[in-house]
């Protein structure tokens, strides 16, 4: 099955957090949130997954592109 996860918001209501980290990337017990997520679909048959970003996309796409957990 395919998923889509929208985050490519500015994340205006946590600022200044979001200044230098995108919403997506906030950690929850050591984890980005949008980590939980990921493993939340691949738990319910979701295999592939897609994910629309925009500010600060590259943190997003260097911390997953990194890591290798969620394959």
């Amino acid at each position: 099955m395919k998923a889509m996860i929208l985050a490519a918001g500015k994340g205006t209501r946590v600022r200044p957090i979001t200044y230098t980290m995108p919403k997506p990337m906030m950690p929850i017990m050591q984890k980005p949130v949008m980590e939980f997520l990921l493993e939340l679909l691949r738990q319910h048959g979701f295999d592939q997954i897609m994910v629309n970003v925009s500010h600060l996309a590259h943190e997003i796409e260097n911390y997953f592109r990194d890591r290798h957990a969620l394959e």
